[in-house]
């Protein structure tokens, strides 16, 4: 497939657009998850993606452990779906998936949903098949990407996925104002150096 480098440019260049917006929305766009991880003490989250999502939670995993004080164990997809032989009620699985459809995260929902576990999705757009499965879901707000290589869809799925954590954590008592304030700070620090790091 050929693909149109002006057109990947201009995606690149929405990245800090994004990034900031959904920055400023952060209590706004996480507050049902903040709401879901505070009812519940879980134990582990699941992190489950397949492709550019897969990274995106390779890359926040981290993160959310040292923000929400508990494992974040990284699965694709399909080995959630078809392999996973271990389901916990105290689990809670965030399946990301930019658009939605993805056949092998609907399978995972629809396993974890099988098996007890609550499920929130992380994705794009709302009105689509993992949504519908799920019991809550986060929105990307970064606009459509129609292109095959996700360039801010990859930087804004991060970001989401660093303010679920940071806006949950904080209101579950798991992180200090303080150091809510220095994540808050650095993430906004990063958003402002987009331009610099695209030259």
């Amino acid at each position: 497939m050929v693909y149109n480098n002006d057109d990947m440019l201009m995606y690149i260049n929405e990245t800090q657009k994004y990034a900031l917006q959904i920055f400023e929305r952060s209590e706004e766009l996480t507050r049902d998850f903040s709401s879901m991880f505070t009812s519940k003490d879980y134990k582990r989250i699941m992190l489950v993606a397949s492709g550019k999502s897969y990274n995106s939670c390779l890359t926040a995993k981290h993160f959310i452990e040292e923000v929400l004080k508990v494992p974040a164990v990284l699965n694709s997809s399909y080995d959630y779906a078809h392999y996973n032989t271990i389901f916990n009620e105290d689990d809670l699985v965030i399946a990301v998936t930019q658009e939605g459809e993805s056949t092998n995260t609907v399978d995972a929902i629809i396993k974890a949903k099988e098996k007890g576990v609550d499920t929130v999705t992380v994705t794009e757009y709302l009105n689509n098949t993992c949504t519908k499965l799920a019991d809550l879901k986060v929105t990307i707000d970064c606009d459509r990407e129609f292109f095959g290589p996700k360039t801010k869809g990859y930087t804004c799925t991060v970001l989401t996925l660093y303010i679920m954590a940071l806006e949950a954590g904080y209101k579950a008592n798991r992180i200090n104002e303080e150091e809510y304030k220095k994540y808050k700070l650095a993430l906004k620090k990063s958003i402002d150096n987009i331009p610099l790091i695209i030259k």
